[in-house]
C-alpha cells in the first residue's frame, strides 16, 4: 500500500476549515494509496498503525468504488438517509478490519480524540461500537 502526504483532503472540503486533515483511502481496483495529512504526522506510532489499518480496510472492501458508483447514480441527492447508512456501514467495516488486526484500543483513542473537533456523523456510533469491544 502506497502512503503519500498531503496538506488537504481530496474529498472533504469541510475538514479544511477545522482541524488538520488526518487520512483517507483512495482505491479504484488494484490502484490504491492512503493519503495522510498534518493531523496524522504527530500521532504516536500505535495510533498511526490504527489509522492506516482502518484506511486499508476501506481499500480491502472496495469502499471507494462503491461510493463512486453511489455518487454517479445521484443517490446522495435522492436518498440521503441511505447515503448516510452506506457511509456508516463502510466506516464500521473499516473499523472492524483494523480491530481484527489488533488496533481496537488505539483506534478508539483516535476517535475519542476527534470528538468536538470533526463534523462527522459516524463518529459516535463508531466510538460506541469500539467501546463495546
Amino acid at each position: 500500500m502506497k502512503i503519500v502526504y498531503s496538506e488537504k483532503s481530496l474529498f472533504n472540503d469541510s475538514a479544511q476549515v477545522g482541524p488538520p486533515f488526518v487520512a483517507e483511502a483512495i482505491a479504484f481496483g488494484p490502484l490504491a494509496c492512503v493519503r495522510v495529512g498534518p493531523g496524522f504526522m504527530g500521532r504516536p506510532a500505535d495510533e498511526k498503525r490504527a489509522i492506516l489499518a482502518h484506511e486499508e480496510g476501506h481499500i480491502a472492501h472496495w469502499h471507494g468504488v462503491t461510493r463512486m458508483l453511489w455518487a454517479l447514480i445521484g443517490a446522495p441527492l435522492w436518498a440521503p438517509k441511505a447515503t448516510r447508512a452506506l457511509v456508516l456501514s463502510q466506516e464500521l467495516a473499516a473499523d472492524r478490519y483494523a480491530c481484527e488486526r489488533g488496533h481496537r484500543k488505539s483506534l478508539l483513542r483516535v476517535l475519542r480524540g476527534m470528538r468536538g473537533r470533526y463534523n462527522d456523523a459516524t463518529l459516535e456510533p463508531r466510538i460506541a461500537r469500539l467501546a463495546k469491544g
